[in-house]
C-alpha cells in the first residue's frame, strides 16, 4: 500500500491506478489488476484516510512546534512557486486527556 501512496504523490497526469502502478515500476509487484481490485472492491473514505495520514504526521513533529498545512501554487508574475497557508496549529500535549488515561496525548487539529 506504501507504494500505491508514494506513485499517487509521483504519478504525473491523472492519478489512475494504471498510472501509478506504470510510474513506480518494479517497486509495485505483482500484476495490474491486483491493484485494481483493491481499489474497486470497498469504498474508501476520504476523510477518514487523510485524518489517519494527519495523525501519522503529527505524531513526527515535536511539541510546540507549528504545523502548517498549505498549497502550493504558481503564478505568472513570480518566478519560483509560492506556499499558500491554508492552516496552522501549534502541535501541543491535549492535557483534557490527562486526566482520564494517565498521559498526555497528541491533539490532531
Amino acid at each position: 500500500m506504501l507504494v500505491i501512496c508514494v506513485g499517487t504523490i509521483l504519478a504525473r497526469g491523472r492519478r489512475t491506478v494504471t498510472n501509478i502502478v506504470w510510474t513506480m515500476g518494479e517497486l509495485a509487484t505483482g500484476d495490474c489488476s491486483a491493484f485494481h481490485r483493491v481499489f474497486s472492491g470497498a469504498p474508501w473514505n476520504m476523510r477518514r484516510l487523510g485524518k489517519t495520514l494527519a495523525t501519522l504526521l503529527v505524531e513526527l513533529v515535536p511539541e510546540d512546534e507549528w504545523v502548517v498545512l498549505a498549497v502550493v501554487v504558481k503564478f505568472p508574475f513570480a518566478t519560483r512557486p509560492w506556499a499558500l497557508p491554508g492552516l496552522a496549529a501549534l502541535n501541543r500535549p491535549c492535557f483534557h486527556h490527562e486526566a482520564a488515561l494517565g498521559e498526555t496525548e497528541r491533539c490532531v487539529f
